[in-house]
């Protein structure tokens, strides 16, 4: 399962995922400008995008709130 989420401040989720929920940080890019991070455990995965982006991508990202992303290894056709 992946969930994506848009907060304004990427160092307190990093803190609250690692420390409290025990994620680990994957990719960690929060000096971009842009700002994004990814946390793991398991086969759980959390991605977050600061939500005050300035480029193009500002118009994809919702004002606040998650974003549920489920992952399969295979879709039936009928």
């Amino acid at each position: 399962m992946r969930f994506e989420i848009f907060p304004g401040d990427l160092d307190v989720i990093v803190d609250f995922c690692t420390r409290v929920l025990l994620f680990r940080l994957t990719v960690g890019r929060r000096d971009d400008p842009g700002g994004y991070v990814s946390l793991q455990r398991d086969d759980v995965r959390i991605g977050a995008a600061r939500r005050a982006v300035p480029d193009a991508r500002a118009a994809r990202l919702p004002s606040a709130g998650a974003e549920m992303v489920p992952e399969v290894d295979h879709v039936l056709e009928g």
